[in-house]
């Protein structure tokens, strides 16, 4: 019977046994943990691309734009009266002619006499001259009562003589002059734009014969804004290249700069001279064109240009021992895309390229380089803001 009771006493206990330990081993287990050190978390570092700064030289330009115009143009009108006689094969729109190159001419014959008469009028004054100063002579070499007044007067017959004879030697000058002109030659290299004049036709004094613009020498008007001024040399001439539609490019140099500011467009012109345009291979700079410009300005001996987005403001951020680090720098111009640092930043230094939504000095990254952030491929040139 006892032996009964044991075995269940036993049943009853033995689940209360096994809630009992199971209660104190989970209290166990739990103080343990709570007991247990707290390892801090890791902070997880940002990746960024940076660029290492290689500090070299920097050639800025200066871009503008403008229309290829003759240096020289000029219209031609007629200092003589009379009948055209001859007109050059040349003459005729688009036509191209060499300086002085004869062009036209006009009834030279009433010319001809003019000159004539001016030659006889002068041999007239020179026989006269020679007179006067003969009994000049004579009348010197004798002496008389009234010595003082015949001497006056003798002098002065001798200067009006010797007036006449040089006024025949200007009007003979005037008449030569005169019947020259009715040859027309070229003053210059030219192109004939406009033809007003053919054979048999009588003009007058002033009757515009032609027009002719200069083949010698061609010209581009390039406005630039006074802060660009700043970036060009103070000797001139500076190379500049032009660039048409096509993709064609020309070398010029730009020669001189306006003093006078445009008080409508506020811009300074530059003016850019081709020689010689249309003589151009592989294709001539024609009058007329429009070209974009390149203008070669200053040179700074030691700088680096980079992206806007790797500013902020006037500071870039550089990472020093895997932490960002904010630098002061410099800015010397900024462009269109990007900006050129003149200081303030040393080589081997790396400059965050990447704008994070937060970025904070002392901040752990990452990095990956990539240099082909850091600047404009070779021949790159951009326009300032």
């Amino acid at each position: 019977m006892s032996s009964d009771k044991n075995i269940k006493l036993l049943k009853w206990a033995l689940p209360v046994i096994i809630i009992v330990g199971a209660y104190a081993l989970v209290q166990i287990m739990i103080a343990a943990k709570a007991s247990a050190p707290k390892k801090p978390a890791a902070a997880s570092a940002v990746l960024v691309e940076v660029a290492t700064i290689a500090l070299q030289p920097i050639q800025l330009t200066v871009q503008s734009q403008g229309t290829v115009k003759p240096k020289q143009q000029i219209e031609v009108v007629s200092e003589v009266a009379g009948t055209v006689l001859w007109v050059s094969p040349k003459l005729v729109n688009g036509g191209r002619v060499e300086q002085g190159e004869l062009l036209l001419k006009i009834d030279p014959i009433n010319y001809q006499v003019a000159v004539a008469e001016a030659r006889a009028s002068l041999a007239q004054a020179e026989l006269n001259l020679a007179d006067e100063q003969a009994e000049y002579k004579r009348g010197a070499a004798y002496g008389i009562e009234n010595k003082v007044a015949s001497a006056s007067l003798r002098s002065r017959k001798l200067a009006l003589v010797e007036a006449e004879h040089k006024a025949s030697l200007e009007r003979l000058r005037q008449a030569e002059q005169q019947l020259a002109k009715t040859q027309i030659t070229a003053a210059f290299a030219a192109f004939i734009t406009a033809k007003a004049v053919d054979v048999g036709q009588y003009v007058a004094v002033g009757k515009v014969l032609m027009n002719l613009q200069g083949a010698e020498l061609a010209e581009i008007r390039l406005p630039i804004s006074h802060s660009e001024l700043a970036y060009l040399p103070q000797q001139l001439p500076t190379p500049v290249s032009l660039q048409a539609a096509n993709q064609q490019q020309w070398q010029a140099q730009v020669v001189r700069v306006d003093a006078m500011l445009d008080e409508q467009t506020r811009v300074v012109n530059a003016v850019a001279q081709v020689a010689r345009p249309y003589d151009l291979t592989p294709q001539p700079l024609n009058l007329g064109m429009f070209v974009k410009a390149q203008i070669q300005g200053l040179q700074l001996p030691e700088a680096v240009r980079l992206p806007l987005a790797a500013l902020h403001g006037d500071e870039v951020y550089v990472v020093e021992q895997g932490r960002l680090q904010l630098r002061k720098v410099h800015v010397y111009r900024r462009e269109s895309q990007h900006a050129i640092i003149d200081s303030g930043l040393n080589n081997g230094d790396q400059v965050v390229m990447t704008k994070l939504d937060l970025m904070i000095a002392g901040m752990a990254v990452d990095t990956r380089v990539n240099q082909a952030l850091l600047s404009a491929p070779a021949g790159y040139s951009e326009g300032a803001d």
